[in-house]
């Protein structure tokens, strides 16, 4: 009976123990511009391999073994990195992103296996450049594609 009291106390300490050794980062993240909730975010400790995606409301908790202080590193696409240091073992933040705008080259689709160049292909071959989609008057980038031809 004694062995059971005592295996059951140890037990118990033990989640009063890992609790406190662990690192418990909660935050939500949301866009610079119009504070609007980010939701394709992913939050990261850059010198571990912890990370955790944020849910459909902006939110996240990530859990370290690590002690503070930690770097915590926020990216999503379209946005700049965000990077901040974490300097308690609870920290609850708020992360606002700048938008960046990233540049896309032009690439060629083709219906050959090989590369060609544009003039030597049996086929027509209709490019879809910055400059088109900036002049494009459909509503949005996919509604514009279809415009081309052979695309449906």
């Amino acid at each position: 009976m004694k062995l059971k009291l005592s295996f059951c106390i140890c037990f118990l300490l033990s989640f009063s123990f890992y609790g406190q050794l662990l690192t418990t980062i909660k935050g939500k993240v949301f866009s610079k511009e119009d504070e609007s909730i980010v939701n394709t975010a992913m939050v990261t400790i850059p010198k571990s391999n912890r990370s955790v995606l944020v849910n459909d409301q902006g939110e996240f908790v990530l859990e370290s073994w690590q002690n503070p202080p930690l770097q915590v590193k926020v990216s999503a696409v379209g946005f700049k990195d965000y990077y901040y240091t974490l300097k308690t073992k609870k920290d609850k933040i708020q992360v606002f992103l700048e938008e960046e705008i990233t540049s896309l080259n032009e690439i060629v689709v083709s219906a050959s296996r090989t590369p060609e160049h544009v003039f030597e292909s049996p086929v027509s071959i209709e490019t879809f450049s910055a400059t088109a989609i900036e002049n494009n008057s459909s509503a949005n980038f996919f509604d514009g594609l279809e415009n081309l031809k052979g695309v449906m």
